[in-house]
């Protein structure tokens, strides 16, 4: 049985041949072992958080490229953990929201997804004109 590759492997390797580099080499660049980075590229493990600025920071990506990667990374990625510790402060509504939305992704449509991303678009610019930084 062939096994198919995700894009973010395809991307890895490709990226990999680029550099005339091994597995190893890319791991040890990225400053984890080659067995954490092949359950990533296989889909066995998810995505960390610092993995698309640790890509950036050693290979010499387009601006396509990137994108390219931060879309891969995010469709690999097969669990999400959100920080509640921060919002729990302010209101008990913050994190029922949080908790709804989490439950409740699956069952969106396509218009109700894309208001949904439009609102948190416009919060994070109003955030980034104000000099907000998104964590």
């Amino acid at each position: 049985m062939l096994r198919e590759f995700s894009e973010l492997s395809k991307f890895l390797k490709k990226l990999r041949i680029e550099n005339s580099q091994f597995l190893g080499d890319m791991a040890e660049k990225l400053q984890i072992s080659s067995a954490h980075l092949s359950s990533i590229e296989s889909g066995r493990k998810n995505v960390p958080e610092d993995f698309f600025d640790k890509i950036v920071e050693n290979y010499n990506l387009s601006k396509e490229e990137k994108c390219d990667l931060q879309n891969y990374i995010a469709l690999s990625n097969k669990k999400v953990t959100i920080d509640l510790s921060s919002i729990q402060t302010k209101s008990f509504e913050y994190v029922d929201t949080a908790v709804k939305f989490a439950k409740g992704l699956e069952s969106l449509n396509q218009t109700q997804l894309g208001i949904i991303q439009q609102v948190l678009n416009e919060v994070k610019n109003a955030d980034t004109k104000k000099g907000v930084t998104q964590g």
